[in-house]
């Protein structure tokens, strides 16, 4: 599916590059440090299939048929921006060692200098953004955003002690929030890029509520099953953090004992390898699989609404390969 959008994703890079050119070095060089590095660029990969399957659309007598216009590659460029500072930021704040196997910029770099580096390409993506000159796309990913933040602050706010169902939802507005809301307003600036009509930018939209919603919920089964499984102690970023993601929530309606340790999310002496001991002898990874499976599934009827193309089915295909990814 990348070698659809191979030469699409080169632009939308050699964009962001151009963007971070900076006279103070230090700020530069931070900036670009996970740009540099081999990324799945996922949500560029996503943002530019589906902008070329929606051009599929337009009659062929159009001169942006089959074609990604340059609006488009200005906001997959964008929205790759806003989720990379987002990053930088987060290993500031989580106090990350790592990033894909790589130190991370604070580790490298040290903590002003990567929290100037997400502000400054956050800025510079406002700036790009303030350029398209279009405020229904400046409103769709402003609100990407507003919707980080507002993730970030309810990651922050203590749920644990309350009921099983309201810690669930909070748990998927959270995920929606942090992940999902990028996905679906990418998606949906796209669709608006291309001038489609309201019912086919709902759609748009839709996909990619529910691709990022699959996305983030294999994240989160993937973050404990390479715990247990890969490393082979009882260690958990997520838990580690004092988060109860889907298969911790599940898990604790089959053993009551977890929901002490999700109250105290997870601080007390030995609480995380208690926790995984309780996830493995539960349903919790395995409903977790299913929740996202249900996800990928309905992105998929969204995206088959969609004319047939070599673009459509890279995105039926790219769900598949979300569900099933190891990494």
């Amino acid at each position: 599916m990348n070698d659809l959008v191979q030469n699409d994703l080169h632009v939308v890079k050699q964009k962001i590059g151009d963007h971070l050119n900076n006279s103070h070095e230090p700020l530069s060089d931070t900036a670009r440090y996970y740009f540099d590095q081999k990324g799945k660029s996922i949500r560029p990969i996503v943002m530019l299939l589906m902008a070329k399957a929606l051009s599929k659309k337009l009659p062929k007598s159009d001169p942006h048929h089959g074609l990604i216009n340059d609006q488009q590659y200005t906001l997959a460029m964008i929205a790759e921006m806003i989720h990379t500072s987002s990053l930088v930021h987060d290993d500031v704040i989580d106090e990350a060692d790592t990033r894909r196997k790589t130190p991370s910029a604070n580790k490298k770099f040290g903590d002003p200098l990567a929290i100037y580096a997400g502000d400054f390409i956050l800025a510079k993506a406002s700036m790009a953004l303030a350029g398209l000159n279009n405020l229904d796309l400046i409103t769709t990913i402003a609100t990407i955003i507003d919707d980080l933040v507002d993730g970030e602050l309810k990651q922050l706010s203590n749920e644990a002690k309350a009921s099983h169902k309201v810690r669930f939802d909070h748990y998927l507005t959270k995920t929606y929030l942090k992940t999902a809301s990028l996905f679906a307003n990418g998606c949906l600036s796209v669709a608006t890029a291309s001038k489609m009509d309201e019912q086919t930018c709902e759609s748009s939209r839709s996909f990619g509520h529910d691709l990022g919603m699959a996305f983030q919920v294999i994240d989160d089964v993937l973050d404990l099953v390479s715990t247990s499984e890969e490393l082979g102690k009882p260690s958990s970023a997520d838990l580690s953090l004092g988060l109860a993601t889907a298969p911790i929530l599940y898990a604790a309606e089959e053993f009551p004992e977890l929901n002490p340790l999700i109250k105290r999310r997870f601080k007390g002496p030995g609480d995380v390898p208690e926790a995984l001991h309780y996830l493995n002898k539960s349903s919790g990874l395995a409903r977790s699989r299913e929740l996202a499976a249900e996800y990928g599934q309905s992105a998929v009827r969204t995206i088959q609404q969609l004319p047939e193309s070599l673009e459509r089915q890279a995105l039926v295909d790219l769900c598949a390969l979300v569900l099933s990814r190891s990494s």
